[in-house]
């Protein structure tokens, strides 16, 4: 875990503390023990322990070390002035780790406003961490792995339960271990939501998952941005009933592991980002996404859209000043046939580095235009108003960090794009000029 995610989480802490009145500050020890008062000098001994004796505004501090249990944080609400933390000690690295036991490593259940952070999660029998049922809860700066089904999940069985939710800074690796030789079924994810309402997924990283990488299935009003994803395996970052979503700034990368072939599948990489409908009980058919300023590279494929069991098409969805290079499977933009309507693709470069198409795509109910396509097999772009035919010369082609990317002083891409009211920085944070460039840098 990084130190100064931990400091961060000290800083944040104490300002949150400084409007709480009346807050109870507890404290958690391996050398602790339960029938003690639980202060600093006289600590508990087991998290779930100290997590039972919380109310609204109270802090519970965790001394380094590992704790052999699995922990429920059930009926816990706080308020919007008195927040109910569970953090690690400052300087100090506590271990939540469920070898041998049968559950998640944290829940958070029927809980409302909750922070929980600075922690190692790991080797559990089901997920890392799990909020269900809960509103209003943030999950920073944990080290989640090595655990059988999710790395953190947040959902619900009844719409609207699960809301304000954000997952921040967190390190996500190597989960949904049940599915290590690619027969588990159904498919499990690293990081997801599933029917809920405003989650923030941002500055993750999230990397080498024998499931999907980050999802946001059947859920609302998402905000996905910042994050560093790579080699999970089938997508990377899935849409999927997905709405009202934007998904922005994030850098998506197939081959950085050392080990990268363990997460494909049936053969081939993963997809950089993928969206579709498919089919459960309660349907949220694709509709207003927000996809912009990404760097997609080396995938099988950059962004797909698949007509998948229940269809329906990308609805009211604006792809815009992403780039995306060098597909290794199939043609880095692709998708098939639908219903689609209200579209539009713009300012994006696609630069194809293989034998492979640029594009597989129709036109009916999306427009295209502004965009840069280079390389791969010859005229298999999808013509627009505004588009560059020529190479983007970016500082580095072909390496493996963001600023690899970025546009040098000749690129045919500055000034040449079209103001897209969605995208107002690059993936940088940079503004825009008045006069776009094409691609995820603005020079």
């Amino acid at each position: 875990m990084r130190t100064s995610a931990r400091i961060l989480i000290l800083c944040t802490l104490l300002v949150c503390l400084s409007t709480t009145a009346y807050a109870a500050t507890r404290y958690v020890a391996t050398t602790g023990n339960n029938a003690n008062a639980g202060t600093l000098s006289s600590p508990w001994a087991t998290i779930q322990y100290g997590v039972n004796q919380l109310a609204a505004g109270d802090t519970l501090y965790v001394r380094g070390g590992t704790y052999m249990e699995n922990v429920l944080m059930w009926n816990k609400h706080g308020s919007s002035t008195a927040v109910i933390y569970v953090v690690n000690y400052p300087n100090e690295s506590p271990v939540i780790d469920g070898t041998g036991k049968t559950e998640s490593g944290f829940v958070i259940n029927e809980s409302s406003y909750i922070y929980f952070g600075g922690f190692e999660v790991r080797n559990n029998a089901k997920s890392g961490v799990f909020i269900w049922d809960a509103h209003h809860v943030e999950v920073a700066w944990n080290d989640v792995h090595g655990n059988q089904k999710f790395g953190i999940h947040a959902g619900t069985d009844t719409f609207g339960l699960t809301h304000d939710v954000v997952i921040r800074g967190n390190e996500v690796y190597d989960n949904v271990r049940h599915n290590v030789n690619g027969t588990a079924s159904p498919w499990m994810q690293a990081l997801s939501a599933y029917q809920a309402d405003k989650v923030e997924i941002v500055g993750n990283y999230v990397h080498e998952n024998y499931g999907e990488g980050i999802d946001y299935i059947v859920s609302d009003e998402g905000n996905i941005h910042e994050n560093y994803i790579w080699d999970n395996k089938s997508v990377n970052l899935y849409l999927d009933n997905a709405t009202s979503t934007k998904v922005d700034r994030n850098f998506i990368v197939t081959g950085w592991s050392s080990h990268e072939t363990d997460f494909y599948r049936d053969g081939h990489p993963n997809p950089g980002i993928a969206a579709a409908n498919e089919y459960y009980d309660y349907q949220n058919p694709l509709n207003n996404l927000t996809i912009t300023n990404n760097i997609v590279l080396f995938c099988s494929t950059g962004f797909v859209y698949w007509n998948s069991q229940y269809a329906g098409g990308l609805q009211n969805t604006t792809i815009a000043n992403n780039t995306f290079y060098g597909a290794t499977d199939y043609a880095l933009f692709w998708i098939e046939d639908d219903n689609h309507a209200n579209t539009v693709v713009k300012n994006n470069i696609f630069r194809q580095t293989s034998g492979l198409d640029m594009a597989w795509a129709p036109t009916n109910g999306i427009t295209y235009a502004y965009n840069n396509w280079y390389g791969g097999n010859a005229n298999t772009h999808m013509s627009g108003t505004g588009d560059v035919l020529s190479n983007p010369l970016f500082v580095n082609a072909g390496g493996s960090d963001a600023d690899d990317y970025k546009l040098t002083s000749t690129s045919p891409c500055r000034n040449t794009g079209t103001t897209v009211s969605a995208v107002t920085t690059d993936y940088w944070g940079t503004a825009r000029s008045a006069t776009y460039d094409i691609g995820a840098h603005e020079y």
